[in-house]
């Protein structure tokens, strides 16, 4: 089972981030090891750490520091590089512990060949124990079990300008796991081991006006991925197939108040695998639920945000969501609501922590992280 955190020592040690945060620059996440999105493209159920104090000279080195309902504290370093006379070049390790002897490391690279084509990698590898409720829509709250073991996944991007706001092109989506041990003992297992390869491509239409705190424009971007039988280790498949449709929307109500809409679905064929079924729960979609909450072959999510100002360089911001996953049918709809602050960080005041105190019908959660949720 998972170990719940106290609501006295969440708020304690949240505070005490987000002040060191604002003063010198500290990351975090809700789950570490993970792979982010591609800049302009969605972070679906994974959240990347982002380095603080991100500089207009484009490096950064600085510890990270995590506080999860799932994990406890986090920490660790990043190191992040970009060159501003080179748009769309940049870099990135980062290397995460917890007490309970869980590593990770991430290494990002993305790079402009030419003012048309965009090559992305993201490479991940974590021991981080996955918690796990069962499949479908409705998982028990005290269901959970820790999955231990190892994971690796490598993404490889190759996008193309095909006009206006409209970028597209092929990808890879390797990904690995090998269970360890259930609950600490060695004799269980839940979930066969996995090598995977999915071969996919991707439309992106992006206007936004930031990619790390859009306030105007929208996003949409509709992502296709099959893994065939001869590049899977599973037996008994004949391979699988999912899509899925991101849209977001963002407007100014009026100075320092925006508010934000997303809609996300998907679906797939073929009966995917444990690393490539659709979840919800976590920090990014109906963010009152856990990590891996709710899994299954199909999901819909929608998505409401407004941030407002508060004080000095602190937002607010007041959020709710609506959304389902499942195999053969939806049920009744998962809702999800919160509150949260935003401190942005120097030196170029772009850049954000957030905490987010969330509630659902079961289960609340209080994370402090990086970036926005859409």
């Amino acid at each position: 089972m998972i170990r719940r955190l106290s609501p006295t020592r969440f708020l304690f040690v949240t505070v005490l981030m987000l002040c060191l945060t604002v003063a010198g620059g500290v990351g975090a996440t809700e789950h570490p090891g993970e792979i982010g999105a591609v800049p302009g493209m969605p972070s679906g159920e994974i959240l990347e750490v982002k380095p603080a104090g991100e500089r207009r000279s484009g490096t950064s080195f600085t510890p990270t520091v995590a506080l999860s309902p799932v994990y406890d504290v986090v920490y660790g370093f990043a190191y992040f590089r970009s060159l501003p006379e080179k748009p769309g070049f940049e870099y990135g390790a980062k290397i995460n512990g917890t007490a309970e002897d869980g590593e990770s490391f991430q290494f990002n690279y993305d790079k402009w060949t030419s003012p048309k084509r965009l090559f992305s990698l993201r490479f991940s590898c974590s021991t981080f124990f996955d918690p796990y409720y069962g499949e479908g829509n409705d998982t028990d709250e005290d269901s959970d079990v820790r999955l231990e073991g190892t994971r690796y996944r490598m993404q490889l991007f190759a996008k193309r300008s095909i006009g206006g706001s409209f970028t597209a092109g092929p990808y890879l989506d390797i990904r690995t796991r090998d269970e360890q041990s259930v609950d600490g003992d060695s004799a269980l297992r839940v979930i066969p081991d996995e090598a995977s390869m999915a071969l996919g491509a991707c439309v992106t239409y992006d206007t936004r006006d930031s990619t790390m705190s859009p306030s105007l424009g929208q996003f949409a971007e509709f992502r296709l991925a099959y893994v065939p039988d001869a590049l899977t280790t599973l037996d008994n498949t004949n391979g699988f197939a999912s899509g899925s449709v991101d849209i977001r929307l963002f407007d100014s109500l009026a100075p320092g108040w925006i508010i934000g809409g997303r809609l996300h679905f998907g679906s797939s064929l073929g009966g995917p695998s444990y690393l490539f079924r659709h979840t919800l729960g976590g920090p990014d979609d109906l963010r009152g639920y856990l990590i891996n909450r709710f899994r299954g072959n199909s999901f819909y999510l929608v998505q409401w945000e407004t941030r407002f100002p508060l004080l000095w360089v602190f937002t607010g911001a007041a959020f709710a969501g609506l959304g389902d996953v499942g195999d053969d049918s939806f049920r009744r709809p998962k809702w999800s609501a919160g509150l949260g602050i935003r401190a942005s960080l120097p030196p170029d005041w772009v850049k954000k922590a957030r905490v987010d105190v969330a509630w659902s019908e079961d289960q609340h959660a209080v994370r402090f992280l990086f970036g926005e949720a859409f």
